[in-house]
């Protein structure tokens, strides 16, 4: 969920040890707490097994819901007790927890294009990466653009409002737009192929090349489109959890987290998606 090697952009600034110490302990009851629920779910998921459908139903899908719970807390303490510096691409980690299959991603909402900031050119080259022709995604772009100067998105799912939206352009379109960014560009050093895959002029040798090679320090980012990349100095988290027990019965969890200066609430959800 993180490596190091990241310059110091998020978190910590001026934050004291004994500051991060007090948010890491909180962090550590919630988790042990959610673990014993967890535990303790799963034990009578087994118990019921042989009832009738109905219960075990809803004690499975409970026993997911706490488990994906488990994995938000884990990832929040990734976020907050991790290594000064540490980056947040959205790679995925799976781990076990109890009998409950979980993934977890971290990704820094500076690694996407924010519908309320960024120029339309760059707007509109997240809906050609994702497969509209010239004409439609620039188009779209102009919609987005004259909204915004009278009322701000609050939510990506306003674009499917849009005459020109379809169903198959949103979906493809979506991993890689925020409203939680505030920035006029991306931030490469946290971005994924796909937002690259939006910069104008950036072609597809060049992501793979930086790709390749952006985990080493001082990695520089691609020269096609440094017009269109920034260092964000503070953004937004995106966390997604999937927890999935051995029935199949799974339970999805998205956030937008933002780290806080405050022991006793050391992070604020922005939105659950």
């Amino acid at each position: 969920m993180a490596s190091a090697d990241r310059p110091s952009r998020h978190r910590g600034h001026g934050m004291t040890a004994r500051v991060r110490a007090q948010r890491g302990g909180a962090l550590v009851v919630v988790i042990a707490g959610l673990a014993l629920l967890t535990a303790l779910a799963l034990g009578a998921s087994a118990l019921m097994r042989a009832s009738a459908g109905g219960a075990r139903d809803d004690v499975e899908i409970a026993t997911a819901r706490l488990a994906a719970e488990s994995g938000f807390a884990l990832a929040l303490a990734a976020l907050v007790d991790g290594p000064e510096g540490a980056r947040h691409d959205g790679e995925a980690r799976t781990l076990s927890h109890g009998a409950a299959r979980l993934t977890i991603a971290i990704s820094d909402e500076a690694g996407r294009v924010d519908l309320n900031a960024a120029p339309p050119a760059l707007i509109a080259g997240v809906f050609a990466a994702a497969g509209a022709d010239t004409g439609l995604a620039q188009s779209v772009a102009a919609a987005i653009d004259a909204r915004r100067k009278t009322l701000r998105y609050v939510h990506i799912a306003e674009l499917r409002a849009l005459p020109s939206m379809t169903p198959e352009l949103f979906t493809a379109s979506a991993p890689v737009l925020t409203v939680h960014g505030g920035t006029v560009g991306i931030d490469p050093r946290v971005a994924t192929e796909s937002a690259l895959r939006a910069i104008p002029g950036l072609d597809r040798r060049e992501i793979e090349s930086y790709l390749a090679t952006r985990a080493r320090v001082g990695a520089a980012a691609p020269a096609s489109g440094r017009g269109f990349f920034v260092d964000s100095p503070v953004s937004a988290y995106r966390i997604a959890v999937l927890a999935e027990l051995p029935g199949g019965v799974r339970h999805r969890l998205v956030a937008i987290v933002r780290l806080t200066q405050e022991p006793r609430r050391p992070y604020i959800v922005v939105a659950w998606e």
